[in-house]
């Protein structure tokens, strides 16, 4: 992008005449604005079209106000300030009225940042060296530097001032005409007359009205305005040729024109008085003449005249045309009774028309009821395009303002005699007959014009054109409104966005917006006021725990021009609680490429990162179950030779034999790996779940005696009362083998003397803090079982770990590691979750939280000190010989498990059969009547033992099917290959629990 350094002054400030001239040449870096190159894109944009308007602007800019403006503006300032005014402080250049309009006006502007409009303001200003009045009509419009503050003004529109003097005198001659006819003597049309001009202090200080009888040689004073009686000025009676009179009325006696008084103070001062109206400093001595062809001169005016105001043509003009109407007046007073008043009111109207070509604005004088054309000016001629319309009806000389309204504002003002004043009415007319309308906007009146009688005979139209005025003050309006609304947008855009926003500006770091967002965000409420202010009002911290300085910020860098990605910002909220923050901030460049402002972006991914967490450890804790199932299936299978062969070995010695200790020592290896076994498929949740509904109160009670052998006699296990009457669906021995580990690892983490606390509540739990734990509860009813030591305790780094296979802090050879990890599994199989509070130094809490169910729970087994498989019960068993018991078959891939059971069934006293896949077993059925009862694998070559079923359940629906499985298929693929209600045994089993389980399965043949 091409830098402004790079871009020439005369590109920048193209054009605009004689200004565009001095603004090139200008020393800009001598001022507060500083040099072209530094000036902000949008004072260039607004110095660009001020150069190239045709109409006066002037821009203040800046704090100091620096002024610019265009070669429409020169005629305003004037040489008093052009071209100085050009790169000067505006308190400097509008001194004089700077503390009264221009200044107050300024501020109010800078401070509301809002338009504000001026019409014919009056603003004192110094032209020729002189004080005078002069009369602007223009708005005020902010203008924003690139970071959207109010940092300038536009001043747009133009001098009034000769429309306002015009329309001020005009008014003056209109209301001494309207008393043209009112009076019924000279005294009176003389009186009159005075109250008339005390309306018109500006233009009139003062005005004095001397007559004088016919054939008397005084004057007396018969009207006066602006003076008191003690002014020596106010003389009640003139004679001509007095040497001591302050006016010298005896020169325009004999002359038609007026007389200037230059030194009215000297002249005051020579008569021995002081004046004091000391504003004014000049007067004119106005003969009035009532009738033309009367050479005396019988009436005086004398007319102060304002030093704010130039004695100009205009000044001249109105003050002579004043008296020409006082004059008329007196002559209608004069001629009140005549009979030709008719004719002497057309005279008047005659001599009217001489003032209506001076006028700077267009004047018609409309005759009748039809609105005829008697009198225009050369403004309205040219402005119609010279048609010749004097003679014509307004409705035939001017048909395209048909329909308009305006034929429709004259008739009302010809029938009411109301006059109509319009402001800024369009009116499209036509150039020449036959060309295009054209919109133009006007300032009117329509007077109505009485004859002698005071009946309506005409009317007398007005106007200006502030077409221009009018396109201009809309222009303003319209980019004004445009920018509120595209602000407008954006603000709701910003304060909609699900992300918390903040803009802050550049260099100085000043936060300019914060949306509601970005409190829930950071837990926040307030904004500080820099981004350097961050560290103290915002809490943040890098994600390995180090505090976040200011100038680490995302927004404070970008500032620096950095663009920042996605980074997580830990942000400690009001309440203490933390939540991590993703955070994408850039920096704002203008046309240039400057920065300007930056923009930051914050979003709450708390519970996104510890999803993401959640899942990264459940995919690493299936791989360790994917490991730890295969590992547990050959467990299983070679576990189950072992316990069985060592038992049948151990049977054939006896106890007494010297190598009956070694087949002990064997078994209980074996159960030590069958018992890891147990624990690996319950992490990997790949036991068969076999849940009913349970009262988990009660099964803390039934198993209370196992926990309290477990615990030891040093220590006390307290079962607190419960407060649960609701069920859980859950698999007992499951449930038996999570309360055993809890307990065991209470124990080993808890001293002497200290207790061991299981507990059984109902709780509804909300779900709302489930994502500080690390995963989602759902909102719902939920048993809880609660397992609390008063031990040592472990510190954060332990916690977090405690779920994961394989971590213990035991010593080497104490400790698996999976019995955490054992219940971890369980309670997912079943649905619920696990929570663990630790405090080193304190102690430990552990809550299981198990879903609720209406249901009626089942009665729990009776439980004693003695736990069913934990070895192979082979004493006791007697050899059933003779007739067998019942005819089995064994269906088993595994030789050695075949082997063991057929001779485990055998022992039992059972006829066995047996076959090493389904195909087999099915040959053996059809083959075989005899056949009570079958014991198969589950997942086995060829044909599996469900397919086995289905096929026996066809051949042979009343054999009972009894299935064993050490694989380590999922739980969830186990349930679909056992039909519904089957029985089932897990590998490694016991004796017992073959004989049992075989025992059961006989009882419910088909």
């Amino acid at each position: 992008m091409e830098k402004l350094s790079d871009i020439a002054v005369e590109d920048v400030l193209a054009g605009g005449g004689e200004m565009g001239a001095l603004m090139r040449a200008f020393d800009w870096a001598a001022t507060p604005v500083g040099p072209v190159s530094a000036w902000p894109q949008s004072l260039r944009t607004v110095v660009g079209m001020i150069l190239t308007s045709s109409h006066p602007m002037l821009l203040f800019w800046g704090h100091d106000l620096v002024q610019f403006y265009n070669d429409a503006t020169i005629p305003i300032l004037a040489a008093d300030r052009h071209p100085s005014a050009l790169g000067q402080r505006g308190r400097e250049c509008w001194a004089e009225a700077w503390d009264t309009v221009v200044g107050p006006q300024l501020k109010a502007v800078m401070e509301r940042g809002e338009t504000a409009w001026n019409e014919d303001q009056l603003v004192q200003l110094t032209r020729g060296g002189l004080p005078r009045h002069a009369y602007l009509t223009y708005d005020y419009s902010p203008v924003r530097d690139d970071a959207g503050r109010v940092f300038g003004v536009l001043a747009t529109g133009q001098e009034t001032t000769k429309r306002v003097l015009a329309d001020r005198r005009l008014q003056i001659l209109r209301n001494l005409a309207a008393q043209e006819t009112q009076a019924r003597s000279v005294l009176e049309a003389c009186t009159r007359a005075a109250a008339v001009l005390a309306q018109n202090r500006a233009d009139l200080p003062f005005s004095l009205l001397y007559f004088r009888e016919a054939g008397a040689r005084e004057f007396r004073l018969v009207g006066d305005s602006g003076l008191t009686s003690e002014d020596p000025a106010r003389a009640p009676v003139l004679v001509p040729g007095d040497p001591t009179a302050i006016w010298p009325i005896e020169r325009v006696l004999g002359r038609s024109g007026p007389v200037m008084i230059e030194d009215l103070a000297e002249r005051v001062a020579g008569a021995g008085h002081r004046w004091s109206s000391g504003r004014v400093h000049q007067a004119m001595i106005l003969p009035i003449r009532g009738d033309e062809d009367k050479p005396q001169v019988d009436e005086v005016l004398i007319a102060g005249l304002s030093a704010r105001l130039p004695l100009d043509h205009e000044y001249r003009s109105f003050l002579v045309a004043t008296a020409g109407q006082i004059g008329r007046g007196v002559a209608s007073a004069s001629a009140q009774a005549s009979a030709g008043r008719a004719a002497t009111l057309s005279a008047e109207l005659s001599r009217l028309a001489s003032l209506f070509e001076q006028a700077p604005g267009w004047l018609v004088v409309l005759r009748g009821p039809d609105h005829v054309f008697e009198l225009t000016n050369p403004l309205h001629r040219q402005l119609i395009g010279h048609r010749d319309v004097v003679g014509k009806p307004a409705r035939e000389a001017l048909p395209e303002l048909e329909g308009q309204g305006f034929f429709e504002l004259l008739d009302r003002v010809y029938r009411t005699g109301e006059a109509y004043v319009g402001n800024e009415v369009l009116m499209q007319y036509q150039r020449t007959p036959g060309a295009e309308l054209e919109d133009h906007y006007f300032n009117f009146i329509y007077q109505a014009l009485r004859d002698s009688e005071g009946e309506i005979s005409g009317i007398v139209a007005m106007g200006h054109d502030v077409t221009e005025q009018v396109h201009s003050r809309e222009a303003v309006g319209r980019a004004a409104a445009e920018r509120d609304i595209e602000r407008r947008q954006l603000l709701t855009v910003l304060a909609q966005s699900p992300l918390g926003i903040m803009i802050a500006e550049a260099p100085s770091g000043r936060v300019l917006y914060a949306n509601a967002k970005l409190a829930d965000v950071t837990g926040r409420d307030l904004v500080p006021e820099r981004t350097e202010d961050y560290s103290e009002h915002y809490h943040g911290f890098h994600p390995d725990g180090r505090p976040i300085a200011s100038e680490e910020w995302p927004l404070a860098r970008a500032l620096q021009g950095e663009v920042v990605e996605h980074e997580i910002v830990v942000a400690e909220h009001s309440t203490g609680r933390r939540s991590d923050v993703a955070i994408n901030a850039a920096p704002v460049r203008d046309a240039a490429g400057n920065i300007i402002a930056a923009v930051a972006f914050f979003r709450d991914v708390t519970v996104e990162r510890r999803r993401e967490q959640q899942l990264h450890d459940a995919q690493r804790l299936q791989s360790v179950g994917t490991l730890a199932g295969g590992v547990a299936h050959e467990i299983n299978n070679q576990m189950t030779a072992v316990l069985h062969f060592a038992g049948f070995v151990l049977e054939e010695l006896g106890p007494e034999h010297p190598q009956a200790t070694d087949i002990r020592v064997v078994l209980q290896a074996a159960n030590r790996a069958t018992r890891v076994s147990q624990q690996l498929l319950a992490f990997t949740r790949r036991q068969v779940f076999q849940p009913r509904e349970i009262a988990l109160h009660e099964l803390t009670i039934g198993l209370a005696p196992v926990l309290r052998q477990l615990l030891g006699s040093d220590k006390t296990l307290e079962i607190v009362p419960t407060r649960s009457t609701w069920s859980a669906r859950a698999d007992p021995n499951q449930i038996e083998q999570i309360l055993i580990n809890l307990v065991a690892n209470a124990r080993d983490a808890t001293p002497t003397g200290h207790r061991v606390s299981i507990g059984v509540r109902d709780v509804t739990h909300p779900g709302a803090t489930a994502a500080e734990h690390g995963y989602v509860i759902p909102p719902g009813d939920y048993v809880l079982l609660t397992v609390t030591d008063r031990g040592h305790g472990m510190d954060a780094g332990t916690l977090a770990r405690i779920f994961e296979p394989f971590y213990t802090t035991k010593p080497v050879g104490e400790g698996t590691g999976l019995g955490l990890s054992m219940v971890y599994g369980i309670v997912k199989q079943h649905g619920g979750f696990i929570e663990a509070d630790s405090t080193p130094g304190v102690g430990t809490v552990l809550r299981l939280y198990l879903p609720a169910t209406a249901d009626t729970p089942s009665q729990p087994r009776a439980r004693g000190t003695e736990r069913r498989g934990s070895g192979v019960r082979v004493q006791g068993r007697t050899r059933v010989v003779g007739q067998p018991a019942a005819t089995v078959l064994v269906v088993e891939d595994d030789l050695a498990v075949q082997a063991l059971t057929v001779r485990t069934l055998e022992m039992e006293g059972y006829a066995v059969f047996s076959a090493a896949d389904g195909e087999a077993a099915l040959d053996l059925v059809r083959k075989r009547s005899g056949i009570e009862a079958v014991i198969t694998d589950v997942i086995m070559p060829q044909l599996n033992g469900r397919q086995l079923y289905d096929e026996l359940a066809r051949l042979r629906p009343e054999v009972p099917v009894l299935f064993v499985s050490g694989h380590t298929a999922t739980a969830t693929i186990l349930q679909e290959l056992l039909p519904p209600g089957a029985s089932y045994l897990q590998k490694p089993f016991t004796t017992v629990e073959l004989s049992d389980a075989v025992s059961a399965l006989l009882k419910q043949r088909r």
